[in-house]
Protein backbone atom coordinates (compact mmCIF):
# COMPACT_ATOMS: atom_id res chain seq x y z
CA UNK A 1 0.00 0.00 0.00
CA UNK A 2 0.92 3.38 -0.60
CA UNK A 3 2.64 5.33 2.16
CA UNK A 4 1.47 9.21 3.23
CA UNK A 5 2.80 10.73 5.86
CA UNK A 6 0.45 12.52 8.12
CA UNK A 7 -0.40 14.11 10.96
CA UNK A 8 -2.67 12.56 13.45
CA UNK A 9 -5.68 14.53 13.55
CA UNK A 10 -6.57 13.94 17.27
CA UNK A 11 -5.98 16.93 19.70
CA UNK A 12 -3.97 16.15 22.64
CA UNK A 13 -2.64 17.65 25.31
CA UNK A 14 0.78 18.07 26.32
CA UNK A 15 2.05 15.58 28.20
CA UNK A 16 4.63 16.51 31.11
CA UNK A 17 7.33 13.89 32.49
CA UNK A 18 8.09 15.04 36.10
CA UNK A 19 10.65 15.06 39.02
CA UNK A 20 13.59 14.19 36.50
CA UNK A 21 16.43 16.60 35.39
CA UNK A 22 17.18 17.42 31.91
CA UNK A 23 20.76 15.25 32.14
CA UNK A 24 18.45 12.34 33.71
CA UNK A 25 16.37 11.91 30.09
CA UNK A 26 20.08 10.99 28.41
CA UNK A 27 19.82 7.82 30.11
CA UNK A 28 16.48 7.21 27.68
CA UNK A 29 19.00 8.04 24.14
CA UNK A 30 18.94 5.33 22.05
CA UNK A 31 16.78 2.42 20.31
CA UNK A 32 14.24 0.47 21.89
CA UNK A 33 11.73 -2.45 21.53
CA UNK A 34 8.81 -2.84 23.39
CA UNK A 35 8.28 -5.54 25.45
CA UNK A 36 5.14 -5.25 28.22
CA UNK A 37 2.10 -2.86 27.77
CA UNK A 38 -0.50 -2.46 30.37
CA UNK A 39 -3.57 -1.09 30.29
CA UNK A 40 -5.75 -0.07 33.25
CA UNK A 41 -3.38 -2.40 34.93
CA UNK A 42 -4.09 -5.65 32.38
CA UNK A 43 -1.73 -6.78 30.13
CA UNK A 44 -1.81 -6.43 26.48
CA UNK A 45 -1.40 -8.12 23.55
CA UNK A 46 1.59 -6.52 21.67
CA UNK A 47 3.05 -6.11 18.01
CA UNK A 48 6.81 -5.72 17.47
CA UNK A 49 7.07 -1.87 18.46
CA UNK A 50 10.32 -0.01 18.03
CA UNK A 51 11.50 3.53 19.75
CA UNK A 52 14.20 5.66 18.77
CA UNK A 53 15.19 8.60 20.68
CA UNK A 54 17.48 11.30 20.20
CA UNK A 55 18.94 14.88 21.13
CA UNK A 56 18.14 17.59 19.05
CA UNK A 57 20.70 19.89 20.31
CA UNK A 58 20.18 22.95 18.06
CA UNK A 59 16.21 22.57 18.59
CA UNK A 60 16.62 22.20 22.22
CA UNK A 61 14.30 19.00 21.76
CA UNK A 62 14.38 15.28 21.80
CA UNK A 63 13.60 13.76 18.80
CA UNK A 64 11.31 10.33 19.10
CA UNK A 65 10.49 8.11 16.44
CA UNK A 66 9.66 4.13 15.76
CA UNK A 67 7.24 1.73 14.91
CA UNK A 68 4.21 1.63 16.16
CA UNK A 69 3.09 -2.03 14.55
CA UNK A 70 1.78 -0.99 11.55
CA UNK A 71 3.18 2.52 10.98
CA UNK A 72 6.10 4.46 11.51
CA UNK A 73 6.38 7.71 13.22
CA UNK A 74 7.87 10.78 14.67
CA UNK A 75 7.41 13.57 17.45
CA UNK A 76 9.51 15.49 19.62
CA UNK A 77 9.61 15.20 23.16
CA UNK A 78 10.97 19.48 24.83
CA UNK A 79 12.85 19.76 27.95
CA UNK A 80 12.34 22.61 29.76
CA UNK A 81 14.44 23.03 33.15
CA UNK A 82 13.17 19.63 35.07
CA UNK A 83 9.93 19.70 32.82
CA UNK A 84 9.31 17.60 29.45
CA UNK A 85 6.61 18.37 27.29
CA UNK A 86 5.45 16.72 24.08
CA UNK A 87 4.19 18.64 21.69
CA UNK A 88 0.55 17.91 19.96
CA UNK A 89 0.34 14.71 17.42
CA UNK A 90 2.70 12.59 16.15
CA UNK A 91 3.79 12.52 12.28
CA UNK A 92 2.80 9.06 10.82
CA UNK A 93 2.44 7.53 8.03
CA UNK A 94 -0.94 6.00 7.39
CA UNK A 95 -0.54 1.83 5.95
CA UNK A 96 -3.29 -0.45 7.30
CA UNK A 97 -3.11 -3.39 9.11
CA UNK A 98 -5.24 -6.49 10.85
CA UNK A 99 -7.68 -4.89 13.48
CA UNK A 100 -6.41 -6.04 16.57
CA UNK A 101 -2.58 -4.64 14.94
CA UNK A 102 -4.49 -1.85 14.30
CA UNK A 103 -6.76 -1.11 17.84
CA UNK A 104 -3.33 -1.76 19.13
CA UNK A 105 -1.29 0.89 17.55
CA UNK A 106 -3.93 3.24 18.28
CA UNK A 107 -3.73 2.64 22.76
CA UNK A 108 0.03 2.73 21.91
CA UNK A 109 0.36 6.18 19.98
CA UNK A 110 -2.12 7.79 22.67
CA UNK A 111 -0.29 6.82 25.35
CA UNK A 112 3.40 7.65 23.74
CA UNK A 113 1.75 10.99 23.45
CA UNK A 114 0.08 11.24 27.04
CA UNK A 115 3.39 10.13 29.11
CA UNK A 116 2.46 11.12 32.76
CA UNK A 117 6.04 9.66 33.96
CA UNK A 118 9.24 8.09 32.94
CA UNK A 119 12.12 6.11 34.22
CA UNK A 120 14.83 3.82 33.60
CA UNK A 121 15.11 0.97 35.51
CA UNK A 122 17.33 -1.97 36.12
CA UNK A 123 15.87 -5.79 35.87
CA UNK A 124 17.86 -8.81 35.32
CA UNK A 125 21.21 -6.83 34.87
CA UNK A 126 19.75 -4.81 31.99
CA UNK A 127 18.20 -1.24 31.33
CA UNK A 128 14.54 -1.10 31.04
CA UNK A 129 12.59 2.22 29.74
CA UNK A 130 9.33 2.52 31.58
CA UNK A 131 6.86 5.41 30.20
CA UNK A 132 3.70 5.84 32.12
CA UNK A 133 0.60 7.47 30.85
CA UNK A 134 -2.27 8.87 33.02
CA UNK A 135 -4.26 10.17 30.89
CA UNK A 136 -4.41 6.22 29.44
CA UNK A 137 -3.88 4.72 32.39
CA UNK A 138 -1.11 2.86 30.25
CA UNK A 139 2.36 1.34 30.91
CA UNK A 140 5.00 0.71 28.53
CA UNK A 141 7.97 -1.19 29.31
CA UNK A 142 11.30 -1.10 26.99
CA UNK A 143 14.06 -3.30 26.17
CA UNK A 144 17.67 -1.51 24.60
CA UNK A 145 17.23 -3.03 20.81
CA UNK A 146 20.28 -3.16 19.42
CA UNK A 147 21.99 -5.42 16.21
CA UNK A 148 22.38 -8.29 19.27
CA UNK A 149 18.96 -8.74 19.56
CA UNK A 150 18.68 -10.92 16.99
CA UNK A 151 19.49 -13.74 14.06
CA UNK A 152 19.51 -11.63 11.21
CA UNK A 153 18.60 -12.87 7.51
CA UNK A 154 20.01 -10.79 4.29
CA UNK A 155 17.10 -9.84 2.31
CA UNK A 156 18.37 -7.21 0.06
CA UNK A 157 21.48 -6.31 -1.10
CA UNK A 158 23.01 -2.93 -2.39
CA UNK A 159 24.14 -3.64 -6.45
CA UNK A 160 25.50 -0.03 -7.30
CA UNK A 161 22.42 2.03 -8.36
CA UNK A 162 19.75 0.59 -6.25
CA UNK A 163 18.89 -1.95 -3.12
CA UNK A 164 17.08 -5.09 -4.27
CA UNK A 165 15.97 -8.01 -2.95
CA UNK A 166 18.73 -10.93 -2.83
CA UNK A 167 16.30 -13.08 -5.15
CA UNK A 168 16.08 -10.45 -7.78
CA UNK A 169 20.04 -9.16 -7.66
CA UNK A 170 21.23 -13.11 -7.21
CA UNK A 171 18.43 -15.25 -8.32
CA UNK A 172 17.05 -17.89 -5.95
CA UNK A 173 19.58 -19.44 -3.76
CA UNK A 174 19.06 -22.00 -1.07
CA UNK A 175 20.80 -20.77 2.18
CA UNK A 176 20.88 -17.11 2.75
CA UNK A 177 23.93 -15.21 4.63
CA UNK A 178 22.52 -14.56 8.36
CA UNK A 179 24.27 -12.70 11.05
CA UNK A 180 24.06 -13.05 14.76
CA UNK A 181 25.65 -10.59 17.11
CA UNK A 182 26.88 -11.68 20.23
CA UNK A 183 26.85 -9.19 23.47
CA UNK A 184 30.58 -9.80 23.73
CA UNK A 185 31.21 -7.97 20.66
CA UNK A 186 31.75 -10.93 18.32
CA UNK A 187 29.78 -11.77 15.33
CA UNK A 188 29.11 -14.94 13.20
CA UNK A 189 26.93 -16.52 10.68
CA UNK A 190 26.92 -17.59 7.84
CA UNK A 191 27.79 -16.38 3.81
CA UNK A 192 25.24 -18.77 2.48
CA UNK A 193 28.25 -20.96 1.32
CA UNK A 194 31.16 -20.71 4.07
CA UNK A 195 30.64 -20.03 8.14
CA UNK A 196 32.09 -16.51 9.38
CA UNK A 197 33.33 -15.30 13.01
CA UNK A 198 34.27 -12.24 13.17
CA UNK A 199 34.64 -9.10 16.21
CA UNK A 200 32.71 -5.75 15.90
CA UNK A 201 32.11 -2.58 17.80
CA UNK A 202 29.34 -0.60 18.06
CA UNK A 203 27.99 2.95 19.13
CA UNK A 204 24.20 2.77 20.12
CA UNK A 205 24.01 6.11 21.03
CA UNK A 206 25.72 7.08 17.68
CA UNK A 207 24.64 4.20 15.37
CA UNK A 208 28.26 3.29 14.47
CA UNK A 209 29.21 0.12 13.44
CA UNK A 210 32.34 -1.56 12.09
CA UNK A 211 33.43 -5.15 11.59
CA UNK A 212 36.57 -6.51 11.78
CA UNK A 213 38.32 -8.90 8.89
CA UNK A 214 37.57 -12.21 10.68
CA UNK A 215 37.53 -16.03 10.30
CA UNK A 216 35.74 -17.66 6.72
CA UNK A 217 35.84 -21.25 6.37
CA UNK A 218 36.93 -22.56 2.96
CA UNK A 219 33.86 -24.39 1.26
CA UNK A 220 33.19 -24.20 -2.15
CA UNK A 221 30.22 -24.57 -4.23
CA UNK A 222 28.91 -24.82 -7.89
CA UNK A 223 26.24 -22.13 -7.50
CA UNK A 224 27.91 -19.50 -9.28
CA UNK A 225 24.79 -17.32 -7.80
CA UNK A 226 25.59 -18.18 -4.00
CA UNK A 227 29.20 -17.79 -5.21
CA UNK A 228 28.68 -14.19 -6.40
CA UNK A 229 26.41 -13.34 -3.57
CA UNK A 230 29.72 -14.39 -1.11
CA UNK A 231 31.20 -12.22 -2.56
CA UNK A 232 29.44 -9.30 -2.45
CA UNK A 233 28.52 -9.69 0.67
CA UNK A 234 31.85 -10.22 2.04
CA UNK A 235 33.23 -6.66 0.58
CA UNK A 236 29.85 -4.85 1.80
CA UNK A 237 30.30 -6.08 5.69
CA UNK A 238 33.98 -4.64 5.37
CA UNK A 239 32.51 -1.39 4.25
CA UNK A 240 29.77 -1.10 7.16
CA UNK A 241 30.10 2.17 9.32
CA UNK A 242 26.27 2.57 10.25
CA UNK A 243 23.30 0.81 10.83
CA UNK A 244 19.07 1.61 11.32
CA UNK A 245 16.55 -0.52 12.95
CA UNK A 246 13.27 -0.17 11.53
CA UNK A 247 10.38 -2.78 12.68
CA UNK A 248 12.42 -6.30 11.96
CA UNK A 249 14.64 -4.39 9.98
CA UNK A 250 18.18 -3.89 9.84
CA UNK A 251 20.01 -1.61 7.97
CA UNK A 252 24.02 -2.01 7.37
CA UNK A 253 25.03 1.21 5.80
CA UNK A 254 28.19 2.96 4.82
CA UNK A 255 29.67 6.12 5.94
CA UNK A 256 28.44 8.27 3.77
CA UNK A 257 24.44 6.59 5.45
CA UNK A 258 24.15 4.42 2.02
CA UNK A 259 22.61 1.25 2.35
CA UNK A 260 24.60 -1.41 1.73
CA UNK A 261 22.44 -4.54 3.08
CA UNK A 262 19.39 -5.16 4.39
CA UNK A 263 18.13 -8.19 6.65
CA UNK A 264 14.86 -9.65 8.60
CA UNK A 265 14.64 -10.49 12.36
CA UNK A 266 14.60 -13.99 12.48
CA UNK A 267 14.16 -14.56 16.21
CA UNK A 268 13.91 -11.80 18.98
CA UNK A 269 15.72 -12.56 22.14
CA UNK A 270 14.87 -10.67 25.26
Amino acid sequence: MKKIAIVMAAALSFGLLAGCRPTDFKKALGDWQLVHFEKDGVAQTIAISTLNIEEDEAAGSYSVSGFSGVNRFHGAYVVKGKQITVPVGFASTRMAGSPEAMEFESLFLRAMQSPSAWSVVQEDGLPMLVIESGAEAAKLSFRPLGVHDAVWKLSAVNVGNAVVSVEIANGATEALPMLEFSRDGAVSGTTGVNSIYMDYEIDMATHELTIAPGAVTLALTADENAERLEREFLHALAEVRKYSISGDTLHLLDENGTTLLTFQKQDFVL
